[in-house]
């Protein structure tokens, strides 16, 4: 069976991975601060790229606050029962936005290590294909 026929068979899982992993910092005794974190489609981050291109340079830190937003399902405003949740967050912690948000909640190694895990869940991992060798 080839790849074309598991397509044709329905035979593959295409739900965007997805895992879930603990903000030790910003956990307390009583309750975890747990992120959902998962995979962004390549049309997002086109999409991203082209935003945060600018014209001498580009601005790898809005991609990445940005892309934060894109993969961590509860920063982010495409998914609608979240919209009204993040107004009330970036309202009590005196920001415009979800990115403004990530941006004061996290530190920059935080910011660096869940970046990489969206990526890594989309797919940008050492061994995500490997060759078959006859």
């Amino acid at each position: 069976m080839n790849a074309l026929d598991l397509l044709l068979g329905n035979q593959i899982n295409l739900e965007k991975p997805r895992k879930e992993f603990k903000v030790k910092r910003l956990s307390t005794k009583e309750y975890d601060f747990v992120l959902t974190l998962e995979a962004v489609s390549m049309n997002d981050i086109k999409h991203l790229r082209e935003l945060y291109a600018k014209k001498d340079a580009f601005d790898e830190v809005g991609f990445t606050l940005a892309l934060i937003c894109y993969g961590v399902r509860e920063f982010n405003t495409k998914i609608d029962e979240n919209k009204d949740a993040i107004k009330q967050a970036c309202k009590a912690h005196g920001v415009a936005n979800n990115v403004a948000l990530v941006n004061k909640l996290f530190l920059p190694g935080e910011i660096t290590e869940i970046s990489a895990n969206i990526m890594e869940l989309s797919g940008n991992e050492d061994g995500a294909i490997e060759e078959i060798k006859n």
